[in-house]
Formats: structure tokens, sequence, C-alpha cells
């Protein structure tokens, strides 16, 4: 009964460590990605730092380059449904503000 005990109470301090550092490597990787506008978020944990679409791994690049070619976003939708008008708008924001020379 008391080795029964003690096992379990081995457990909890082995949960109790795996716990806190589960916690710890979520609040690093909550402070490593930096939200340029609400639809575009860099993460270098995320092709190294590239800025992408929220909760993607589409960079926010390629969908500047296809509106820049010509593209509608029913264009892009079709290789790419979820992106939204939303998305184009925050795109179209981010690249204003380099060039503007704002800091993103």
């Amino acid at each position: 009964m008391a080795r029964d005990h003690a096992i379990q109470q081995g457990h909890q301090v082995i949960a109790d460590a795996l716990s806190h550092r589960i916690e710890g490597a979520l609040r690093e990787k909550r402070r490593q990605v930096t939200l340029l506008a609400p639809h575009i978020a860099q993460d270098p944990a995320v092709l190294g730092g590239t800025p992408v679409l929220l909760n993607t791994r589409l960079p926010a690049w390629i969908i500047l380059a296809r509106l820049a070619a010509g593209e509608t976003l029913a264009n892009i939708q079709q290789d790419f449904p979820y992106v939204t008008q939303n998305d184009i708008r925050d795109v179209l924001q981010v690249a204003a503000n380099v060039l503007r020379g704002d800091d993103v």
C-alpha cells in the first residue's frame, strides 16, 4: 500500500514537471509570434519567419505577387480556397506599411 502511494506520488511529480515544461514551451511559442496585421503572422518557427496568412503556411508575398500579376480573389481562391477578402486587405496593408517605411 505504501509502495503504491509512493509510485502514485512519483507519477504526479513527473506529470507536474511535464505540465510545467509544456506550459513554458507554449508561452515561449506565443511570444515569438508577431501579428503584422489581424490576418498576417510572423513566426520564426514557420517558414523561417516569413510573414504568412494567420494559421497557415501560405506566405503573404505569394498573395501580393499574384495580385500584382492581375489575379483576382476568385483566381487566388481556386488554389487557396481559405483565402478571404480580409486576408487580401491585410496583405496589401502590410505591403503599404513596408513601402512607407513603417516598422512592421
